[in-house]
């Protein structure tokens, strides 16, 4: 009982040195040992879930990476590539400086006009008769489809821009003779964003900016013209693109036509990024589901049939020919019609009348009487 209330620190005092340095390194060497063991335990399941996590995540890019192919052959099978795509080049005229200073008010302003030739797309230049160019196809559509027109506009985050505000883009379409097709006028502007907004974006993007990867703008895609139809008679040649403020700042600017879409290709092209994720997370969901089925037919074990001991084969095979249901045994009643009195009378006689008897015609006879007898 007095060693209870002893300390552990005043024992060892009280223990010669050597005693004391010896239960140390012991409880040294025990600690160091429960370490160790500690320290591999955990190093093996450090070891085997690194192994787990890095083949899950394998088999999830492999599975990732198969789905983004398959989109994207779909992607290719399904969306016509652009049938035309050509750089616009607009002529601003001789007054687009004055106008931006703001001195050129009282001249008679040029507007931002661009005339495109559709059947020589690379040439945007006029050439002289000395000037020799290939030659180039009559019709750049396919006669009786219907396409849609897109001119898209990259223009800087400029404060010009941004107090311009709201400006119009003008199309014309006209045939190889000059013959007037379709117009449109659609409107388009530079969305402005706070000063703090733009600051922060600047700030974020300074590096990229000052390296000349990226730059400040925005791009404008405009339906100019949606659904027109190509005729033979008149094919389409030549575009012709106003815009309605001779001040507007533009990066570049381009014009597209291609085959109206409809349906899961429209979504397809419009919405790119939205139905790719979708597509490719069902086709990992099918890839996954393939996966686990292929695995649980090559790996898990079959099921071992059943051997019945000590069961009659006969009544099993039964079984197995009822389903399961055990045959029943019907027993059969014989249905007895009621006999005649005189065939009675004769079985009587039969069996009465001993075989061997002298008096068989004699017996007979007085039994017959007897009978009638009895019955009258």
């Amino acid at each position: 009982m007095a060693a209870n209330w002893i300390p552990w620190t005043l024992l060892l005092s009280l223990l010669p040195a050597r005693a004391a340095n010896l239960m140390k390194e012991e409880e040294r060497e025990r600690r160091r040992d429960e370490l160790v063991m500690w320290l591999q335990d955990f190093s093996q399941w450090l070891a085997h879930w690194s192994v787990r996590l890095a083949q899950l995540t394998l088999g999830i890019s492999f599975l990732f990476a198969t789905a983004t192919i398959l989109y994207s052959l779909l992607y290719y099978l399904v969306i016509p590539s652009r049938l035309h795509e050509q750089e616009i080049f607009f002529d601003y005229g001789n007054h687009a400086s004055l106008v931006a200073e703001g001195s050129g008010l009282g001249h008679q302003l040029t507007l931002p006009t661009a005339k495109l030739n559709l059947l020589d797309p690379v040439h945007q230049w006029n050439a002289s008769p000395v000037v020799k160019l290939p030659a180039h196809p009559q019709q750049v559509l396919v006669p009786g489809v219907k396409y849609d027109i897109y001119i898209e506009l990259t223009v800087p985050e400029s404060r010009v821009n941004a107090d311009i505000g709201m400006f119009m883009v003008s199309t014309t379409l006209k045939s190889t003779d000059g013959q007037y097709l379709a117009s449109s006028a659609r409107s388009a502007i530079v969305h402005d964003s706070h000063s703090l907004v733009r600051w922060i974006r600047v700030g974020a993007l300074a590096v990229l900016h000052a390296l000349g990867l990226t730059e400040p703008a925005q791009v404008l895609d405009v339906l100019a013209i949606n659904g027109i139809m190509e005729s033979k008679t008149h094919p389409l040649t030549t575009a012709e693109i106003t815009l309605n403020h001779p001040a507007i700042q533009i990066y570049s600017a381009k014009l597209t036509i291609i085959a109206q879409l409809s349906g899961v290709r429209y979504l397809m092209y419009h919405w790119s990024v939205s139905t790719a994720v979708l597509v490719i997370l069902n086709i990992v969901f099918l890839e996954a589901v393939a996966l686990v089925i292929i695995y649980a037919f090559y790996n898990l074990p079959a099921a071992e049939e059943e051997i019945c001991v000590g069961v009659d084969q006969g009544q099993l095979f039964e079984q197995h020919r009822s389903g399961g249901i055990p045959p029943i045994h019907v027993e059969r009643k014989i249905k007895t019609e009621p006999i005649e009195t005189s065939t009675l009378i004769d079985e009587a006689m039969a069996a009465a009348v001993a075989p061997g008897n002298e008096d068989d015609e004699e017996m007979k006879l007085r039994y017959r009487s007897d009978v009638s007898i009895d019955d009258s």
